[in-house]
């Protein structure tokens, strides 16, 4: 320190009061019962409820009804089982080919997936403002070839909702935000929340049957590649 210097000039941050202890928006964990959204979680949505509708309340702060509510988990089912070949499940997977533990495997495939979440609903921006006030075709960028992957999705969220028609002309990442919109997840930050969510599902099982015995099977000298988002 020279006999020249100075303390910076004090900021907004230095004049405004701050409290001592960080303050809980969504989960009030004292008591005896936890609660999010207000809702106790053992002593009425554990018993009363789906998993998928505290997800569900997570989100959006309210809880579904009925119809949403299948709508929802069925929106969460179809994204939970990324390919190992997605970037987060391919993570995990490479992070236990050399040795290390499920919790940093997890770690690693969770950033990657929340930043492809991330990318894949700004990619889809178009369609989910089609999805606010359909008309016409949906966008041509969120369409694709026939799936039969999606004419499953759209039947089964026939059987829920009868009104909801799927367009059989989506992509299937397109299909899936189209369910989660008739569920009444909209939000950019809710779907990611809720893809990034139920990818965990998929992601963990491919970790958990992956470890250093199956290194010799990892595709090693391939053509160079990339991931296309």
């Amino acid at each position: 320190m020279t006999d020249d210097w100075k303390p910076p000039a004090a900021s907004a941050l230095d004049d405004a009061p701050f409290p001592d202890q960080l303050s809980a928006r969504a989960i009030d964990s004292g008591g005896d019962d936890d609660r999010v959204h207000g809702y106790a979680v053992l002593g009425d949505l554990a018993v009363n409820y789906r998993y998928s509708d505290l997800v569900f309340l997570s989100l959006t702060g309210e809880l579904p009804d009925e119809q949403p509510s299948a709508l929802f988990e069925l929106a969460l089912f179809s994204v939970a089982t990324p390919s190992v070949g997605v970037a987060g499940s391919h993570l995990a997977v490479l992070s236990r080919l050399t040795e290390a533990p499920l919790s940093s495997a997890l770690a690693a495939g969770m950033v990657a997936a929340a930043d492809r979440a991330r990318l894949l609903v700004d990619r889809h921006a178009a369609l989910l403002a089609w999805l606010a006030a359909p008309s016409g075709a949906p966008p041509a960028a969120s369409c694709g070839a026939p799936d039969p992957w999606v004419a499953t999705l759209a039947a089964a969220a026939r059987r829920i909702a009868p009104e909801v028609a799927l367009p059989l002309e989506l992509a299937r990442e397109a299909a899936s935000l189209a369910v989660f919109h008739a569920a009444g997840v909209r939000t950019p930050d809710q779907l990611v929340g809720a893809i990034v969510t139920a990818s965990l599902c998929g992601m963990t099982a491919e970790a958990i049957a992956t470890g250093p015995a199956h290194l010799s099977s990892y595709p090693v000298r391939v053509p160079p590649f990339r991931y296309e988002e």
